[in-house]
């Protein structure tokens, strides 16, 4: 009797939603990466393992059609930590918006323009070699917390426009509120950022400037992806001024590349590099060599070598964002080298 019940009980859950289906969509989406590093930060300290969660996480996104023009979307996304060190969720994405031939309009806690615009550069994204371990840092020891500073963030209290597509163009603003003060009512970060992309067929093109105001930082970025078969370049440059550099500019330049190969397996090279704001000499240098294995769309194994080279008077270590595990710091002009192992999976 019961499970004739049950049966009832489900039946009527798929009436319902079948129902609500044709007004309401909502997904529910994730993705779980973690990765086992060996890392040796070249001093004292000698080799270091760790598991990473690599900002694994779990989200919720919907959409309604309110009338014949107008539809209602909406986001919220949370990170989530699968090796067991923390019990809590952290925020990410999360908005809601309208949308409509006009363009899109989200309001809420968002990727920047400035940051989405390097989605085709990032192709070792929350690993232990994300490419924010040198770009969008306006110092040379990116992971001392108490000096370190990155435009490449998501904006608070924001409202973003995202263009229909123009042609090959797509526009997007985002104006952040600045809401985010200290007790003394000081340290607003007002940011305003922007972007401009074109795609056409292979090929694509992106320029973002962005403005932190609690920082007096600017930064511009240009990021270009190509593909010809199976081999894809991709390639990113990036100019930053702030408090930090004395009004002078910092840049960061790199390039990567992907090749497929059969049996569903790729190879991956990167190489990245910044210059010091302090006069034109390379400040820091990244290399890596990855080679990964998608037995499916959503499932891939990786592995990963890199090394950096830091002058004299830089510090730069892996894992400076992105990445859960924030690893020792090197000392000044040490060259450390690492290697990682992960899996990804997406649902």
């Amino acid at each position: 009797m019961k499970i004739y019940q049950l049966r009832g009980y489900a039946a009527l859950a798929c009436i319902l939603v079948a129902s609500t289906a044709q007004a309401v969509e909502v997904k529910v989406y994730g993705k779980l990466h973690v990765s086992s590093d060996i890392v040796d930060a070249g001093h004292s300290h000698g080799m270091h393992a760790a598991m990473s969660s690599n900002s694994s996480n779990i989200g919720f996104t919907g959409s309604e059609m309110l009338n014949d023009w107008l539809m209602a979307l909406w986001r919220l996304e949370s990170d989530i930590d699968v090796t067991g060190e923390r019990g809590w969720l952290l925020q990410r994405n999360r908005y809601i918006g309208l949308a409509s031939v006009g363009g899109t309009f989200m309001a809420g806690y968002q990727d920047t323009p400035f940051r989405l615009a390097a989605q085709r550069f990032d192709i070792y994204g929350d690993t232990i070699v994300d490419y924010r371990t040198v770009f969008g840092h306006a110092t040379n020891n990116p992971q001392d917390v108490n000096t370190r500073y990155s435009i490449d963030t998501r904006a608070r209290n924001s409202l973003m426009y995202q263009s229909p597509k123009w042609g090959n163009f797509q526009l997007r603003l985002l104006q952040s509120a600045g809401e985010n003060k200290s007790e003394d009512g000081g340290d607003a970060n007002y940011i305003s950022s922007t972007s401009v992309t074109y795609q056409l067929d292979k090929f694509s093109l992106a320029a973002a400037y962005e403005l932190q105001q609690q920082f007096s930082s600017s930064a511009v970025r240009v990021v270009g992806s190509v593909q010809f078969g199976v081999l894809r370049l991709n390639g990113m440059y990036e100019t930053l001024e702030s408090m930090y550099t004395n009004g002078k500019q910092r840049q960061s330049f790199g390039g990567n590349l992907t090749l497929g190969l059969p049996g569903n397996f790729s190879i991956h090279a990167q190489g990245v590099g910044v210059v010091n704001y302090a006069g034109s000499k390379l400040t820091a240098a990244l290399a890596v060599f990855g080679l990964s294995y998608l037995p499916a769309k959503s499932t891939q194994i990786y592995l990963i070598t890199s090394q950096i080279l830091n002058d004299a008077n830089s510090n730069y270590m892996f894992g400076a964002t992105g990445h859960e595990d924030q690893y020792k710091l090197a000392k000044l002009g040490n060259d450390p080298f690492a290697v990682s192992l992960g899996i990804t999976h997406k649902f």
